[in-house]
C-alpha cells in the first residue's frame, strides 16, 4: 500500500542565499565570512522540511518558477526527489537574501520575508528563546507578475494531482497575478477526507469561507491583523464563528504556542530555550510539515502540532532552512509541554 501523499502549495518562491558577518555595520562596508545558497519561499521550505522528517511521504510541490534563479531551484529540488508542478513563467523567480550576525538577544523572531521592524509585510514567524544569537535581517525582492495563461497552467496541474493526495499545505502568500480565489479553488477540488492546513493571512478569507480548512496556523500579529482582536482567545472565537473552522495553531511570544478547537478545545505549549542557534529561517514551515506529517499517521492534533514546534525549534540550530536533526528534535520535544486549558 502506497504511504499517503501531500500537495504543497509554494506559489511565491525564492532563491535563497544566506550571508554571514562577523558584525553588520549600517551605512559601511561589510564583507561575508561565508555564502550560503538554498531554496526559499515558504512552500518550499515545508516541502524540503517535510521531505527531510518522511522521506517515503510522497510530495507534489506546486510553484511558478523562471529565469536563471528559477533553474536554479528545479534542479536543487529535483536532487531531494519529490515531484515538481512546475509552471515556468517569463518572470524571473525572487531573490531573497539573509544576513547573518553576532548579537545578544534573548528572544527573536524566526520568520521567512521581513523583520517586524521593518513593517508587517508578508511573514510567518516562530519565536525561539535563546541566550546567544545570529541577527536575522531579511532583504526580498518583490515577485513579478505572472500572468493568467500561467495561472490556468497552474491549476490543470494541480487538479491532475489533487486526487492522489491525503492532505494540502497551502503556505505563504501568492504572487501577483493569481486571484484572490486562486486557494480557494485548490481546496473545492480536493477530495472527501483530505487534511488541509493553511499558513497564512492575506487575502485567504475566500479559502476558509469555503469551510475545506481544518487547521489555520499563523502567529499571534497575524491573528490581531486578521481579526482585529486583541487576545487569542478572542481571535480564535472570531475566527469560529465567521467560518466552518475546527482548528487555529498560533505561535505566540518567547516562550509559548497555542492550539485552539471550535469544540472549546485549548492547549498551551511552552517553547524551549535555545543556545547557539544558527539559521532561523524555515522555522515556522517546518512547523507546518512536522505537524501535517504526524495528522497524515493518525496522531492526535494536540499532539503533531507538539512535534512540529520542537522540529521547528531543532531546525533553528541549523543552517539549511526547514532541516533538523532527529536526535535534536527528540531531546526539544521532551522539553515542550502541551497542558490543555479548561
Amino acid at each position: 500500500m502506497a504511504n499517503p501523499a501531500c500537495l504543497v502549495i509554494g506559489w511565491n518562491p525564492a532563491y535563497q542565499k544566506v550571508l554571514s558577518f562577523t558584525e553588520l555595520q549600517k551605512g559601511g562596508v561589510n564583507r561575508a565570512t561565508s555564502l550560503h545558497k538554498d531554496v526559499g519561499g515558504k512552500g518550499q521550505q515545508v516541502a524540503k522540511a517535510l521531505h527531510f522528517y518522511r522521506e517515503s511521504t510522497p510530495i507534489f510541490l506546486a510553484q511558478f518558477l523562471g529565469g536563471q534563479t528559477g533553474e536554479w531551484i528545479q534542479q536543487f529540488l529535483s536532487t531531494l526527489g519529490f515531484q515538481q508542478l512546475t509552471v515556468h513563467v517569463t518572470s524571473e523567480t525572487r531573490t531573497c537574501t539573509t544576513l547573518l550576525a553576532k548579537g545578544m538577544f534573548f528572544s527573536f523572531f524566526c520568520f521567512f520575508s521581513f523583520h517586524l521592524w521593518f513593517g508587517v509585510f508578508d511573514f510567518s514567524f516562530f519565536f525561539c528563546n535563546v541566550d546567544l544569537l545570529d541577527e536575522t535581517t531579511e532583504i526580498i525582492d518583490p515577485s513579478d507578475p505572472v500572468t493568467p495563461e500561467e495561472v490556468e497552467k497552474m491549476e490543470q496541474l494541480i487538479s491532475e494531482h489533487i486526487e492522489k493526495v491525503s492532505a494540502i499545505i497551502i503556505s505563504g502568500t501568492y504572487p501577483p497575478g493569481v486571484p484572490a480565489s486562486g486557494y480557494a479553488s485548490v481546496v473545492l477540488k480536493k477530495k472527501e477526507g483530505t487534511f488541509v492546513l493553511l499558513d497564512g493571512y492575506k487575502g485567504v478569507d475566500e479559502t476558509l469561507a469555503t469551510g475545506k480548512v481544518d487547521v489555520l496556523k499563523i502567529n499571534a500579529h497575524e491573528l490581531k491583523a486578521l481579526t482585529l482582536t486583541e487576545t487569542i482567545q478572542d481571535g480564535a472565537n472570531a475566527l469560529f464563528s465567521k467560518y466552518t473552522l475546527p482548528w487555529v495553531a498560533i505561535t505566540d511570544g518567547k516562550d509559548s504556542a497555542a492550539l485552539l478547537g471550535n469544540d472549546g478545545s485549548y492547549f498551551r505549549y511552552s517553547i524551549p530555550v535555545l543556545e547557539n542557534v544558527v539559521n532561523p529561517i524555515g522555522a515556522g514551515d517546518t512547523v507546518s510539515a512536522v505537524m501535517t506529517a504526524h495528522v497524515m499517521e493518525g496522531m492526535p492534533i494536540h499532539e503533531a502540532f507538539r512535534h512540529g514546534l520542537a522540529a521547528a525549534s531543532a531546525s533553528c540550530l541549523e543552517l539549511t532552512g526547514a532541516k533538523f536533526s532527529l536526535e535534536n528534535l527528540h531531546a526539544l520535544l521532551s522539553q515542550i509541554e502541551g497542558k490543555e486549558v479548561k
